[in-house]
């Protein structure tokens, strides 16, 4: 549940609202929680769904609240590792179907490896005043190839061959150059003879782009091209809690984190190289740090004040950042050399 979206009172993810040490901690863009402490980091939490009390009235789902570890005067600490790995998982139903691998002689597991890793550690500072308690957690996830199945012109559309087109679906491509209009004050054209384009007529520029398209790999007009891919992603979380005791009655506390989330999709998630693919890798960071200050003002009363602040920083990108479309392509008129030009329905 931590660091994921949750639905309660079947209101939507985004009416949850997630309070650590008494401070919310929500990503309004998302709705999840804008911190993701380590398990061993989470002293308690408790989910309220109804009934709230006067301090929870902000949302209309439920609330997550959770209390974490603070360091104490003995040193102590903790260390886990969780694997995944294709080595150690029997093969697949559809696996097997496969090719098999010609050294081994038995069908190839698809790779996985995911590592989700971390330590914690807490101690003191000052003795009987100051402590502190720190974490780090690391999750590296690969997995080999996907298939996207998406639609690629066939070498006939490349060569303006469109009769396959009007054959199977009575669709027919006029020609723009006869435009004109008609006694009755109608715009019209004449098609093209047996749907086909001529290559002179075919824009250099336009030629040059799907040059750059591979050719479909299946039969059909539609859904005819299958590609793999691998995905990648990568989360680092280190973070530390100080909490300092001016007394008995008196105490505050200090928390930073720094979530860090990289994802490699590779080119070809949607079937297209470098620098034609949309498909582009992320990278987003999101510090968070709150203070929280508590008085036992009477045995019976208790005045607690915190204020959080957090950022999220979210970086998308193509790999290719200086090309030059006049050069490679032709195409004139960009005012600066930086992405690949941007067209619509190059797949689907």
């Amino acid at each position: 549940m931590v660091g994921m979206p949750v639905s309660s009172e079947s209101q939507r993810e985004s009416s949850t609202s997630y309070l650590f040490d008494g401070v919310e901690m929500r990503n309004p863009r998302i709705g999840d929680s804008s911190i993701t402490p380590s398990l061993d980091a989470v002293q308690e939490f408790k989910l309220v769904s109804n009934n709230y009390s006067a301090e929870m009235g902000r949302a209309g789902g439920g609330f997550v609240n959770f209390n974490l570890r603070s360091g104490t005067n003995e040193i102590h600490g903790t260390a886990w590792e969780f694997l995944r790995n294709d080595a150690l998982n029997a093969n697949g139903f559809f696996t097997n179907q496969g090719t098999p691998d010609p050294v081994t002689g038995r069908a190839k597991r698809s790779v996985l490896r995911q590592n989700e890793f971390g330590a914690t550690a807490g101690g003191p500072i000052k003795k009987d005043k100051t402590f502190a308690f720190g974490w780090y957690s690391g999750f590296r996830f690969q997995r080999g190839s996907q298939n996207s199945i998406v639609t690629m012109p066939t070498d006939a559309f490349k060569n303006g061959d469109f009769s396959q087109v009007l054959r199977e679906q009575n669709r027919q491509i006029y020609d723009p150059a006869t435009t004109r209009q008609a006694p009755s004050g109608q715009l019209v054209r004449d098609p093209f003879p047996n749907n086909i384009i001529p290559r002179d007529r075919m824009d250099p520029v336009a030629l040059k782009v799907q040059a750059m398209i591979p050719a479909a790999n299946r039969t059909g007009l539609t859904n005819n091209a299958i590609f793999p891919y691998p995905s990648a992603r990568t989360t680092s979380i280190p973070a530390f809690k100080v909490d300092h005791s001016f007394s008995a009655r008196s105490k505050v506390s200090y928390y930073y984190s720094r979530i860090r989330t990289y994802t490699d999709i590779g080119s070809g998630g949607d079937g297209l190289p470098q620098p034609v693919t949309n498909v582009i890798n992320t990278d987003t960071v999101s510090p968070t740090q709150r203070l929280n200050y508590n008085l036992a003002m009477k045995p019976t009363l208790l005045f607690a004040a915190g204020v959080g602040y957090q950022v999220n920083h979210r970086i998308s990108q193509p790999q290719v950042l200086d090309y030059n479309p006049e050069k490679e392509l032709g195409l004139k008129g960009a005012a600066v050399n930086r992405l690949f030009p941007y067209f619509t329905g190059l797949t689907k």
